[in-house]
């Protein structure tokens, strides 16, 4: 699949890698995701990322439909990362998590 290669600056770059680590290394997986969602304004996929949150709330644990629900959306902001910004952005945003 071909690339959009848009430019992305080291700044925002760095931002939001950061931000996703950081989230990550606190254990709060859902919002790291969430994090790239709200970055390429998937407001589908932020729903969809709030209402997995909602659910292992009210439940009190994440269960594993959950977790694999989580981990493709994941995998799918991540591939529409790649295609907008290209390999190396995506790499890099890719090791955050």
């Amino acid at each position: 699949m071909k690339t959009l290669n848009l430019p992305l600056s080291e700044i925002k770059l760095n931002r939001l890698h950061q931000q996703i680590c950081d989230y990550t290394n606190r254990n709060y997986h859902t919002h790291s995701v969430l994090a790239l969602a709200d970055f390429l304004e998937l407001d589908g996929y932020k729903d969809e990322l709030h209402n997995i949150e909602t659910q292992a709330d009210v439940l009190g644990f994440m269960p594993c439909e959950l977790m694999a629900r989580r981990e493709e959306y994941r995998k799918r902001c991540l591939n529409i990362f790649r295609i907008v910004y290209g390999n190396k952005p995506a790499k890099k945003i890719a090791s955050a998590y």
